[in-house]
């Protein structure tokens, strides 16, 4: 921990997969001086299983810990947090709090004939807060919201590292499948972390439809919050007996990202 003292105002991403360092390679590209902080609470994944009590306590708690660590903003880049808890926890909090909420409203703009795919997973969708983000932005259009749960699974099972030809057919079989019920959307926004990393598979497999990353939206929040540091990068993830600490870090090896996990005790 003591190369914590080296960096300058860094920015925090975290949520509890594979899906926040998406975001930190974003913020580095867009901003190669800054100072970034990468957290995976691997051992309360998934986030989306907790109930909105036990999210409280875990986000905060995580919050709290990067801001002892000198973050200077903490990304909360999970949909299920962002939505439900992070308006109400992040005054309470001692840093500033940007959360990652998808970007079906970008989608409704973009959108030509009025239909938008929204993919994600079914617990978020089922969510009352998510139902109801969803309605107040539409603005008239047709939000078809699909579970993606498997190419969800897909991502944080590394398979899109280790068979990519499997992976781009078993996603141009959604794709296909998906558009075939809803043929006349023109606009697929992305709701889960995990969907960033194969975002270029869908532009591949379906190259007339417009995908929406909720990523750049995040960047355009977090910007007032950026300095220039050495651009260094520091990650840190918790650990659990289904999610031990060595499976991340051979996902992070395949991918050929040169970054070394440190193992935190669980929040």
């Amino acid at each position: 921990m003591e190369n914590l003292k080296k960096l300058v105002k860094p920015i925090a991403v975290f949520d509890a997969g594979i899906g926040s360092y998406a975001w930190a390679r974003a913020i580095r590209e867009k901003f190669p001086k800054q100072d970034i902080i990468y957290f995976a609470d691997r051992a309360n994944f998934p986030y989306a299983w907790k109930t909105k009590e036990e999210l409280k306590a875990c986000i905060k708690g995580a919050i709290e810990r990067l801001a002892e660590m000198g973050a200077s903003l903490v990304v909360v880049t999970s949909n299920a947090p962002s939505i439900t808890v992070v308006s109400e926890i992040k005054d309470e909090c001692s840093v500033p709090v940007v959360g990652s909420i998808p970007p079906i409203a970008s989608g409704v703009a973009a959108s030509k004939s009025g239909e938008i795919i929204n993919l994600g997973v079914k617990i978020l969708s089922s969510l009352p807060e998510f139902r109801f983000f969803v309605e107040s932005i539409s603005d008239g259009a047709q939000i078809h919201l699909v579970n993606a749960e498997d190419l969800v699974t897909t991502v944080e099972s590394g398979q899109f590292i280790t068979e990519p030809e499997k992976t781009a057919e078993q996603v141009k079989k959604f794709m296909d499948d998906v558009r075939s019920k809803y043929p006349n959307a023109d606009v697929c926004t992305l709701s889960s972390t995990h969907l960033t990393w194969i975002v270029d598979i869908f532009q591949k497999v379906a190259p007339d439809m417009l995908f929406i990353n909720p990523v750049d939206r995040t960047l355009k929040k977090i910007e007032p919050y950026t300095s220039e540091g050495s651009g260094m990068t520091l990650s840190y993830a918790t650990a659990s007996e289904e999610y031990p600490l060595i499976g991340l870090q051979l996902m992070f090896d395949k991918l050929g990202i040169p970054i070394k996990l440190v193992e935190v005790p669980a929040v």
